[in-house]
C-alpha cells in the first residue's frame, strides 16, 4: 500500500513547507505585546499543528485515517490565516510580513490538497487492510511455507512420497506395487482381472485407512515439532522479559518522574479566544468557539461563565461572578470531546435594555473533568483550564481619558547618589535620571480613568541637544481595563546598536554600545488610542567605564600637581642654601 519509511514524512514537500511556515509564524510573533500572548501562542499552535497532522497521518495505520489528519491540517491553516488577517488589522505584524505569511499559506494549501487527491485516488471501493493486517497475512503465509516445509522434511526422513491425487505413500512398496503390477499384467485372465479389480478396490480401502493413519501420525509429529519451538520460544521471551525488568530497576528516579511530567501534560486548544464587541443596549451577538482535545484520550468539560477584572498591573486577572455574566448563553454547557476531537460551541450575548453604559468584561470557561488515577498517587494535580474573554463596550464613547502616572528606568540601572548631586545643583524640575549604561529598561505606568477599556500604544524617543536622535523604543498596543493601572516595560537601544548587531556578536554589540555612548539627553514619551498624551524627562547616560576615566584623570590631574609642588619645593630649598652659603 503506502508508507515504508518510519520518517519517511520528512521527505515530502509539503511537511518541508509547513515547517518553514511554523519558524516563520514563531518569527513575526516574536514582538508581540504581553497582553496579546494568547493570540501569539493561537498561531504559533495553529502553524504546528498543520506540520504535526502531516506527520501523525503519516504514521496512521490506514490512508482514510492519514486523509482525515489531514483535514485537521486545513483547519489549523484557516484559523492560521485569519489570525494573520487580524494581526495586521490590530498592527501588530506589517503588511510585507503578512504578504509572505499568505504566500506560504497558500503554498502549504496547494501541497496539502494535492497530497489528498493524490492519496484519495489509492482507496478502491473494497475495505483497505492495514498495515498490522498486512503484516499478519506475510505472518500466516511463511508460518503456511515453513510447515509444509518442514512436512517435505519428515516425509523424506521416513522414506514417503506425495502422490498427484495429494496421497502419501511408502517409497518401496510403491516401487514394488509398480514391479509386480507390471509382471502380472501378461498372466491375468478375464476372470483374474475381475479378482483383481476386487483387491484393487481393497487395497484402495486400505491405503485410504492407512492415509488416515499417517495422517493422524504426521498430526502428532508435527504437533511434537510444534510443542518444541514453543518451548524455545518461551525461553527466549523469558530472557527479554528478564534483561526488560532489569532495566526498569537501574532506571534513574528522574527519568521516571520525566516520565510521569509527559504523561500528566494536558494540551488543549480553543479558537479564538478573544472577542471584542461594541454593543448598544438590547442588541444580540452570535457566534461560536472552536475547542479541540489534543489527547489520546477522551475528556468532558463543564463550563462557566464569569466576570474578570485586572488583579495587579502586570496583566494578572481575577474572576468574580456579576450580574452581567447572564448575558452570556452558550449551546452546550456540559459535552465529551474523544482523543483528537473538535467540538464548534455555539453562545449567544443579549444585551438588556437597562444594561448600564460601559466597559463589561466576561470569561467562558472551559473546565475537562480528569480522573484521578491519571495522575501520580501523593503529587498535587494540575488541570489545565481554557478560557475564552468578551470584552464588551456598551454604549458609544465620547472619548478616552488615560493618563502617565510614572515613567522611569528601574533603580537598579540607575546611580542614585549622582540623581540627587546634579538635582540639587542643577534644581530640575522635570523627571531626571543617570542611566549606568546607554541600554536599558524603561517602565511606564498608564492609569485607565474611562469607563472603557483602552489600548494604548507609543514611542519612546531619545534626542541630544541638537536635536539628533539617538534611538528610539515602541509601546506595543496594551489593554488597560477602567479605573485600573497597567505597567508598561519597553527595552530602549541606541541606534548604534542595531547596526553593530548587523555585523558583530551581541556581547560585543552591547560592550560597545554601553561603554561608548554618554551623554546628557531628552526623552519623549507619546502614548496614543484614541487619545495622545505625553511626558518629556531628562536622562544622563553616564557609563561605569566613563567613571573610572573621570576617576583616574582627577587622580592623574593630582599627582601631576603634587610633582609639580615638589619640584617647586626643591628648587626654592636649593636657592635658599645658596644665599646661606654665599
Amino acid at each position: 500500500m503506502r508508507r515504508k519509511k518510519p520518517d519517511g514524512y520528512k521527505e515530502l514537500l509539503v511537511y518541508q513547507r509547513a515547517e518553514a511556515l511554523r519558524e516563520f509564524v514563531f518569527n513575526i510573533t516574536e514582538n508581540f505585546p504581553i497582553d496579546e500572548r494568547r493570540r501569539r501562542e493561537n498561531m504559533r499552535d495553529s502553524a504546528r499543528s498543520v506540520k504535526q497532522n502531516i506527520v501523525e497521518g503519516w504514521k496512521r495505520e490506514t490512508t482514510k485515517q492519514y486523509i482525515d489528519f489531514l483535514s485537521f491540517s486545513f483547519g489549523s491553516l484557516g484559523e492560521l490565516k485569519e489570525d494573520g488577517k487580524d494581526s495586521l488589522k490590530d498592527k501588530l505584524i506589517l503588511k510585507e510580513e503578512f504578504e509572505e505569511l499568505k504566500r506560504k499559506c497558500g503554498e502549504v494549501d496547494y501541497l496539502l490538497r494535492r497530497l489528498k487527491e493524490a492519496l484519495e485516488k489509492k482507496i478502491s471501493k473494497d475495505d483497505v487492510l492495514s498495515s498490522y493486517q498486512r503484516w499478519l497475512k506475510g505472518k500466516m503465509e511463511r508460518e503456511k511455507d515453513q510447515k509444509e516445509g518442514a512436512l517435505e522434511e519428515i516425509m523424506e526422513e521416513f522414506g514417503l512420497v506425495r502422490l498427484d491425487n495429494g496421497r502419501v505413500v511408502d517409497k518401496e512398496e510403491l516401487k514394488k506395487n509398480k514391479g509386480r503390477k507390471g509382471e502380472e499384467k501378461g498372466e491375468k485372465g478375464e476372470g483374474e482381472e475381475k479378482e483383481e479389480r476386487e483387491e484393487v478396490g481393497e487395497n484402495e480401502k486400505r491405503e485410504k485407512r492407512e492415509e488416515v493413519g499417517e495422517k493422524e501420525e504426521k498430526g502428532d509429529m508435527e504437533e511434537m515439532r510444534e510443542k518444541k519451538e514453543n518451548k524455545k520460544r518461551k525461553g527466549v521471551y523469558c530472557l527479554l522479559l528478564l534483561f526488560l525488568f532489569l532495566g526498569l530497576l537501574f532506571r534513574s528516579s528522574s527519568s521516571i518522574v520525566f516520565a510521569q511530567q509527559e504523561k500528566n501534560k494536558i494540551n488543549l486548544f480553543v479558537a479564538p479566544p478573544l472577542f471584542e464587541l461594541q454593543l448598544d443596549k438590547g442588541d444580540t451577538y452570535q457566534d461560536k468557539i472552536l475547542i479541540r482535545n489534543q489527547n489520546n484520550f477522551p475528556l468532558a468539560f463543564d463550563t462557566r461563565i464569569v466576570n474578570f477584572s485586572a488583579r495587579d498591573e502586570f496583566g494578572a486577572i481575577d474572576f468574580e461572578k456579576k450580574e452581567s455574566s447572564d448575558w452570556l448563553e452558550i449551546s452546550s454547557p456540559n459535552f465529551i470531546l474523544e482523543k483528537n476531537e473538535a467540538k464548534w460551541i455555539d453562545f449567544k450575548i443579549k444585551i438588556p435594555e437597562d444594561a448600564p453604559r460601559g466597559g463589561h468584561y466576561l470569561s467562558l470557561v472551559f473546565e475537562p473533568k480528569i480522573p484521578s488515577y491519571y495522575f501520580k498517587e501523593g503529587s498535587t494535580p494540575t488541570i489545565p483550564r481554557l478560557s475564552v474573554l468578551f470584552l464588551i463596550s456598551v454604549g458609544k464613547r465620547e472619548g478616552v481619558n488615560f493618563e502617565i502616572v510614572e515613567a522611569k528606568i528601574p533603580e537598579e540601572k540607575r546611580i542614585l547618589f549622582l540623581e540627587k548631586i546634579f538635582k540639587k545643583f542643577k534644581n530640575e524640575k522635570e523627571d531626571f535620571f543617570v542611566s549606568k549604561s546607554a541600554t536599558f529598561p524603561f517602565i511606564i505606568r498608564v492609569k485607565n480613568n474611562d469607563i472603557y477599556h483602552v489600548k494604548p500604544s507609543g514611542i519612546l524617543k531619545i534626542v541630544d541637544s541638537g536635536g539628533s536622535v539617538l534611538g528610539e523604543a515602541e509601546i506595543q498596543k496594551t489593554t488597560i481595563l477602567p479605573g485600573k493601572t497597567r505597567q508598561l516595560e519597553v527595552i530602549f537601544k541606541p541606534k548604534i546598536y542595531v547596526k553593530l548587531d548587523e555585523f558583530a556578536p551581541e556581547p560585543a554589540a552591547s560592550f560597545l554600545t554601553d561603554n561608548l555612548v554618554l551623554g546628557n539627553y531628552k526623552a519623549n514619551l507619546n502614548l496614543h488610542g484614541s487619545a495622545e498624551v505625553s511626558k518629556e524627562m531628562s536622562i544622563l547616560l553616564l557609563p561605569k567605564s566613563a567613571i573610572f576615566l573621570f576617576l583616574f584623570l582627577i587622580f592623574i590631574l593630582i599627582l601631576v600637581i603634587i610633582l609639580n609642588r615638589k619640584k617647586n619645593f626643591k628648587k626654592v630649598f636649593k636657592k635658599e642654601r645658596k644665599k646661606k652659603n654665599s
